[in-house]
């Protein structure tokens, strides 16, 4: 196996004795990987971003449900990209 990816494991944590454990072709990380000072800032500026667009009556721009549109009556918001 040259390279192998996995997001989330059946079980989690890892049981000591799992055979990815033993494998050199495979590189395990916690799910605090993505860590960095940046993405925390990035996080929370569109968690702010997003909480103004509701608040103001506009769908937020990083929508995590889709679904949501069906049921609530908000505007879409015009951005630079859109026009």
């Amino acid at each position: 196996m040259a390279k192998f990816r996995v997001v989330v494991l059946e079980q989690e944590p890892m049981a000591p004795d799992h055979p990815f454990r033993e494998m050199e072709q495979v590189i395990l990380t916690p799910h605090t990987a993505w860590y960095s000072e940046q993405s925390e800032r990035e996080l929370k500026r569109k968690v702010a971003q997003n909480a103004s667009d509701v608040l103001t009556g506009y769908y937020p721009l990083y929508l995590v449900n889709p679904a949501v549109q069906r049921v609530v009556d908000l505007k879409v918001k015009q951005t630079e990209q859109s026009l």
